[in-house]
């Protein structure tokens, strides 16, 4: 079974780290950050940028993508 993981901040410390902990255990991990300008494309299988937690559309954003890559986790 391949559980596929969505991790959020995937720009900043912990995401990234979070990623490399992931990657290593070959995990099929995917994430999102409010910015594009970051290491998290290295690390994650694909990475996707979203609006800011508090803009409304934030769920709705997460939700589109846990829906469209069929997550397991977030």
């Amino acid at each position: 079974m391949n559980v596929k993981i969505l991790v959020t901040g995937c720009g900043g410390d912990i995401g990234t780290n979070i990623g490399k902990i992931l990657k290593k255990f070959n995990l099929e991990s995917y994430g999102v950050d409010i910015s594009t300008l970051h290491g998290g494309k290295y690390i994650f299988t694909d990475c996707f940028q979203i609006c800011k937690v508090s803009n409304n559309n934030y769920l709705q954003e997460i939700k589109e993508i846990v829906y469209k890559l069929k997550i397991d986790i977030v």
